[in-house]
């Protein structure tokens, strides 16, 4: 029972860096994209948005709750 609860909170964590891994990765492209090398407040999130292959559109936040961590 130990080993499946820390073995769940092990697969959480990972799920949670592999958005944050995501998120990065998507934001370079929309800078590389508009040519821009500092944050765009409401413009970055949305370009994000319209990504369709990220779905970012979607995100609940890492715990599904709508929060950002």
């Amino acid at each position: 029972m130990l080993a499946r609860e820390a073995a769940l909170a092990l697969s959480r964590e990972h799920q949670d860096e592999d958005a944050v891994i995501e998120l990065l990765v998507d934001i370079r492209k929309i800078f590389d994209t508009l040519g821009v090398d500092r944050p765009l407040g409401k413009r970055l999130v949305a370009e994000l948005c319209e990504l369709e292959e990220a779905l970012w559109s979607a995100w609940g936040g890492a715990s599904g709750d709508q929060s950002s961590g």
